[in-house]
C-alpha cells in the first residue's frame, strides 16, 4: 500500500511524540557530544553574522540529511525554536546533542565574465538534533538566518572565526584581480558592510583579514575605477567571501577586487 506524505508525516509526528519530549529522553540522551556553541558575549553578532554569510562552491555540497518538514501539521516555514524533522540521513549519520547547519542549495548561476557556474549555498540557520529514530531525525533550529522548509539540508557545524584585519600590504595588484559572484540569495548589488562572494580562494593564496581594492574598468584594457575596499571574512579553496568596508559606489557583481601587493 502506498502511504501519501501527510500520512507519512503522521506516523513521523507519532513515533517522534510530537506532543513533547520527556525529561528523561532529554536527561539520558540529548547531551552534547562534541558539540560547538556559539559565544554569547559581546562578539556573539559578529559570528552569527559571519555563521550566515553567504558561500559559493563549484558543486553542490552532499547533505548529512534532508529537512523533510515540522511537526507542526500544514506548516511550511520554521524558524528560531520550532522543530523539524530531517530525514535521508547519509552514511556518516547525525549525532544527538549536536549542531548542524541548515542551508539551501540554489540553482547554479552563471556570471557574465568567466561563465564558470557556481552553487550558491543560503545558510539558513543551526539546529541541535535531539533524537534519532532509524532514518529520520528530530531537531531543534537553535537560530535561525532565515525561514527553514522541506528540502533543504543538514550540512557540518563549525562555529566561525571573524578575522582581524591584517596589515595594509601596499598598492592593489589590478592584474591579478578576482570577480564578484553575488551576495545573499545571489544578490547582483552591495553596499558598505555587504558580505558578497568572489570567485578567489585559499588555492590562489587569499587569507582572512586580507585587505582587498574593489573597482571595475568602463572598457576592456581601461584605467580602473576604483569603487571600493573590502576585506576577507571566510575562504573556502575556490571562493571567498568578503566585507564590502568602503564603498564610493554600489558594487556590481562582475565587479573586479584586487589583492594588495
Amino acid at each position: 500500500m502506498t502511504h501519501t506524505h501527510t500520512d507519512n508525516r503522521r506516523r513521523l509526528w507519532t513515533a517522534f511524540g510530537v506532543v513533547g519530549l520527556t525529561a528523561g529522553f532529554l536527561a539520558a540522551g540529548a547531551a552534547p557530544v562534541g558539540a560547538q556553541e556559539m559565544p554569547t558575549g559581546p562578539q556573539a553578532r559578529e559570528v552569527e553574522a559571519l555563521a550566515c554569510a553567504p558561500r559559493a562552491m563549484k558543486t553542490a555540497p552532499v547533505p548529512l540529511a534532508t529537512v523533510t518538514g515540522g511537526v507542526e501539521p500544514k506548516k511550511a516555514l520554521f524558524g528560531t525554536g520550532e522543530r523539524i524533522i530531517v530525514g535521508d540521513i547519509g552514511s556518516d549519520g547525525l549525532v544527538v546533542g549536536n549542531l548542524y547547519y541548515v542551508r539551501r542549495v540554489l540553482a547554479p548561476t552563471e556570471y557574465d565574465m568567466g561563465r564558470q557556474v557556481w552553487v550558491n549555498l543560503h545558510t539558513l540557520g543551526w539546529v541541535r538534533v535531539d533524537r534519532i529514530d532509524g532514518p529520520h531525525a528530530m531537531a531543534t533550529i537553535v537560530y535561525s538566518c532565515a525561514a527553514t522548509e522541506a528540502g533543504d539540508i543538514l550540512a557540518p557545524f563549525e562555529v566561525p572565526t571573524v578575522p582581524k584585519p591584517m596589515a595594509d600590504s601596499g598598492e592593489p595588484d589590478f592584474d591579478n584581480a578576482a570577480t564578484v559572484l553575488f551576495g545573499p540569495e545571489r544578490t547582483t548589488i552591495a553596499g558598505q558592510a555587504s558580505l558578497i562572494v568572489i570567485d578567489r580562494g585559499s588555492d590562489k593564496g587569499l587569507q582572512p583579514g586580507q585587505m582587498l581594492t574593489i573597482f571595475r574598468r568602463e572598457q576592456p584594457g581601461g584605467p580602473a575605477l576604483v569603487v571600493g575596499e573590502a576585506m576577507v571574512e571566510l575562504v573556502l579553496p575556490d571562493t571567498a567571501t568578503v566585507r564590502v568596508t568602503k564603498a564610493s559606489q554600489p558594487v556590481y557583481r562582475g565587479d573586479l577586487v584586487a589583492p594588495r601587493k
